[in-house]
């Protein structure tokens, strides 16, 4: 699982440099759909890693949450750019709950100090 949540996360890292390209040219709708494709595969591995019950640790799910809120947090940051003031708002607060259920902690989070900079900006 371990290899897996790295390749998600390289694969990031390159989604996130072509969707600063899209932001960039104020194309958000074509960013909002890289993010999407990753959280969609996301989501199927996730499932299929809690279906093989392949968590490295019980606790802490199958691993793929703190990816997870790290593409819903540049999913809010897409729509707060785009001024979709709502949609940013969900991300960043599903954010904040899965980054919380997973370290049990949300002192110090960028998601957290994300949401609440866009709740004090609305």
């Amino acid at each position: 699982t371990s290899a897996l949540i790295h390749c998600f996360e390289s694969k990031l890292s390159e989604v996130h440099i072509l969707a600063i390209q899209h932001l960039s040219r104020g194309q958000y709708v074509e960013a909002l759909d890289l993010y999407q494709h990753v959280l969609l595969m996301l989501k199927a591995e996730d499932r299929f890693a809690s279906s093989q019950n392949l968590s490295e640790n019980n606790n802490q799910g199958t691993g793929y949450e703190t990816v997870t809120a790290m593409v819903l947090h540049h999913l809010g940051m897409i729509h707060l750019y785009a001024e979709n003031y709502v949609d940013a708002r969900k991300m960043f607060q599903t954010a904040v709950k899965i980054y919380t259920t997973v370290t049990g902690n949300s002192k110090g989070s960028s998601y957290q100090a994300a949401a609440e900079a866009q709740d004090t900006a609305h």
